[in-house]
């Protein structure tokens, strides 16, 4: 396993807000946090739909509290190492190793003009 990290948020709005709480899935790539917001979490063998955000700051991956513009807070679910990986056909996959999770979480972008993905999460079966 590479030396590369990853932390998954819980984002939770404050009352009120037309926003749902998520989860950030962010993993570390060239310097910076790759995240995708994901309404569920672990999604275990099914495709669910993920939204990629911009990427974010490496402090990020020991961060919870307050986001600003008091748009709620986050908290942090797991953290651990990660690893990119080559998927088969197109899109975007990671190895996540930590004390709760161990296999792969791939992307695949649904539409070139869009920022909504597809997103799986295959435990690793040993």
């Amino acid at each position: 396993m590479q030396d590369k990290r990853f932390v998954i948020l819980r984002h939770q709005f404050p009352p009120g807000s037309s926003r749902t709480d998520h989860y950030d899935v962010m993993l570390e790539a060239d310097g910076s946090l790759r995240v995708w917001e994901v309404s569920d979490w672990p999604i275990v063998e099914e495709r669910a739909i993920a939204a990629k955000l911009p990427d974010h700051r490496l402090a990020y991956l020991e961060y919870e509290g307050p986001i600003s513009g008091g748009r709620g807070w986050v908290t942090r679910v797991d953290g651990g190492l990660c690893q990119r990986i080559d998927p088969q056909g197109s899109g975007l996959a990671w190895r996540l190793l930590s004390s709760q999770l161990d296999g792969t979480i791939s992307f695949i972008q649904m539409d070139q003009e869009d920022h909504r993905w597809w997103v799986t999460w295959s435990p690793t079966v040993a």
